[in-house]
């Protein structure tokens, strides 16, 4: 093996490993957020969903939010959490899974479709919490649009240097 090949095989391994880090940690953080009872869940929405509130009453001229309107807009930013968490978790299982596999964009989803499953099941054994098939429609939704966007991302990219390729061919 030359100098060349085993640099090569040494940046694809780090790349792998920063990879499943990232998946870990995306799946972690994932589970620390379904961890939480539900105390703690309305504490941390809270903390993302009064900022929110504060900017639409002060485009509403100081007309405050009603408490429906309230829920609504925190049950809409959880729903937007649950998405992007899933669609980022879904871009780096399909980065990595992508390494060793075709249909790369089939086993991706299915890893995140069963990933959110066991989410939702895990909130049955947390204080205050449960399953809620929407979340998982959402979860799944997320991780469909991660893997389509990364599948667009991807062509053009492929796209791009057969332009190059033949370009230099000429």
């Amino acid at each position: 093996m030359n100098s060349r090949m085993f640099m090569k095989y040494w940046i694809r391994i780090i790349y792998e490993m920063f990879l499943l880090m990232c998946v870990l940690i995306v799946a972690g953080i994932i589970f620390r957020f379904s961890s939480e009872n539900a105390d703690e869940s309305t504490n941390t929405a809270s903390a993302m969903v009064s900022p929110v509130i504060q900017q639409l009453e002060e485009s509403r001229e100081n007309h405050y939010v009603s408490l429906p309107e309230y829920y609504k807009i925190s049950e809409f930013i959880r729903d937007i959490g649950h998405f992007i968490e899933f669609g980022i978790l879904s871009v780096f299982v399909y980065l990595l899974i992508g390494l060793h596999v075709k249909r790369v964009e089939i086993i991706t989803f299915g890893i995140c479709a069963l990933y959110a499953m066991s989410d939702e099941i895990h909130q049955i054994f947390v204080a205050g919490r449960g399953i809620s098939i929407v979340d998982w429609v959402i979860d799944c939704t997320g991780a469909s649009i991660g893997i389509f966007l990364l599948c667009l991302i991807t062509k053009y990219i492929k796209r791009v240097k057969e332009k190059k390729k033949r370009k230099y061919e000429r």
